[in-house]
């Protein structure tokens, strides 16, 4: 996730997140460790998760996906403010390895589509999907041509953020219920996962207040259930499909983005409070990268080599890891 930057830094409650501004105009989390004191002791096998590479040259990038059927990965760039509808952002395709293939494999205002400030990505057959403030929209994965849009307006959505596929082949995205009033970030909720229902209609799957601005979501086949984290808050949580409330799983630093659930069920999270990358067993969270990733927002780990991209929206780059091995 990015929020716009402004002349002066954004001050918010300290129960929020504090924004400024870089020299480049960019935002930067100021309370980022990496700039302010040693990160501690990583927990959990650190040695494993070993730095492969980088990717620069983006514009906050904020979500990378990969597609195993091609080879390639997908990366949206918001380009401006996460709140803006500029009609500025994009979406790059990279090689395996995350050489660039095409900057600006869609691009808003180039062959019909339209792009403000898009964020999760999630792919569906040859459909890749964004979240985009507060519409859904579709592109072919192979040409970039514009497929669909899902318009939430009417269902009062805020933020849109991460997607996930559901068992039931539906599209399922968070809303992380922030507002930009005047110079301050606030979280106004309602904290909601929406649905793309049949006919590509738009609806709530559930609302509850314990996600804490439900942000990086993805389905854990391992335990039937999705895993959510949020980024207004410290809370992790996880919700059963059809069901009224999520449950709450354990809690951490907060300011959570990505996540990842892997095979053996375990899970990578990402969070900006520290600039590190987590490793949830259970319901324990292991801190397997300690520092050095400013705003680290929605990660996607390549499943046959193991790989994990983890967009670094402030630095216009992506980072790549190699994750140890399953046990």
């Amino acid at each position: 996730m990015r929020f716009p930057c402004l002349a002066a830094a954004i001050g918010v409650a300290a129960s929020v997140c504090s924004f400024g501004c870089s020299r480049s105009g960019k935002p930067i989390a100021q309370g980022d460790t990496t700039k302010e004191k040693a990160p501690g002791v990583a927990g959990g096998n650190v040695a494993a998760f070993t730095r492969t590479g980088e990717t620069k040259g983006l514009d906050s990038p904020e979500s990378a996906v990969f597609d195993s059927t091609q080879g390639v990965w997908f990366v949206s760039n918001i380009v401006g403010g996460s709140t803006e509808k500029d009609h500025k952002g994009f979406i790059s395709r990279l090689k395996s390895d995350g050489l660039m293939d095409s900057l600006h494999f869609i691009k808003s205002g180039v062959n019909g589509a339209l792009l403000d400030a898009p964020k999760g990505l999630a792919l569906h057959g040859d459909t890749i999907w964004t979240a985009d403030i507060d519409v859904a929209r579709a592109f072919d994965i192979h040409s970039g041509k514009p497929l669909a849009t899902v318009d939430f307006r009417p269902l009062h959505a805020k933020l849109l953020n991460a997607i996930a596929i559901g068992p039931d082949g539906r599209v399922y995205i968070t809303d992380t219920a922030i507002q930009m009033e005047g110079a301050a970030t606030k979280h106004v909720g309602p904290d909601r996962i929406f649905v793309i229902a049949a006919g590509l209609k738009p609806a709530v799957a559930v609302e509850d207040s314990a996600m804490d601005g439900p942000n990086g979501i993805s389905w854990d086949r391992t335990k039937n259930r999705f895993l959510v984290v949020g980024y207004m808050g410290p809370a992790i949580t996880t919700w059963a499909l059809g069901a009224s409330h999520v449950q709450p799983l354990t809690k951490g630093v907060g300011q959570f983005d990505g996540n990842e659930v892997l095979p053996d069920g375990r899970a990578l999270v990402s969070s900006w409070a520290d600039s590190s990358l987590y490793m949830l067993v259970g319901d324990s969270l292991q801190r397997v990268v300690a520092g050095g990733l400013p705003t680290p927002a929605d990660l996607h780990v390549d499943m046959h080599t193991m790989t994990v991209a983890i967009p670094l929206s402030s630095q216009n780059e992506i980072v790549f890891y190699s994750l140890p091995k399953m046990r």
